[in-house]
């Protein structure tokens, strides 16, 4: 993120994509990049959401979005899911 040249632009540090449903979240991307968006933080929550939100950080990987930045993890709700799971990461 330290290499944007345009001190306008806008980050998202902590969203949740996968939320949106996928007959919505393209328009949603690109109402964020013409708004000044340039990156969101993409949040997992869980192991299952993990190569989701990767896939989808690919699929994405156009200048008329902003761009997609993995964020792998846990959310604390989900701990039990990892037990005895070490690095799974």
């Amino acid at each position: 993120l330290a290499n944007c040249s345009d001190p306008l632009a806008y980050s998202d540090a902590h969203v949740h994509l996968l939320d949106y449903p996928k007959e919505v979240l393209e328009g949603v991307l690109v109402r964020a990049r013409l708004a000044g968006v340039r990156y969101l933080v993409n949040n997992a929550t869980s192991t299952q959401q993990s190569e989701a939100i990767h896939e989808l950080a690919q699929r994405f990987k156009s200048e008329a979005y902003p761009k997609v930045v993995k964020s792998f993890g846990v959310h604390p709700l989900y701990l039990e899911s990892i037990k005895g799971r070490e690095g799974w990461l």
